[in-house]
């Protein structure tokens, strides 16, 4: 089930009314079999970075987990 990046913005502002770019999915999509795989060697030494778009966060999660 592949979808457009246009259709995957479009889904992602129906289901939680935000809006994120195109190269924004793509550049999520090209990565995210990486990033689930990594496996974390020293999580203590991972910079802290504080979330500024909650929601946005919430969105990305979900939408890697799903997708």
């Amino acid at each position: 089930n592949k979808m457009t990046g246009a259709k995957y913005v479009d889904w992602i502002e129906k289901q939680w009314g935000i809006r994120v770019d195109e190269s924004t999915i793509s550049r999520i999509l090209k990565t995210s079999d990486k990033q689930l795989t990594i496996e974390v060697l020293n999580p203590n030494a991972k910079r802290h970075r504080s979330v500024t778009v909650p929601e946005v966060e919430i969105v990305l999660k979900e939408f890697v987990l799903i997708y």
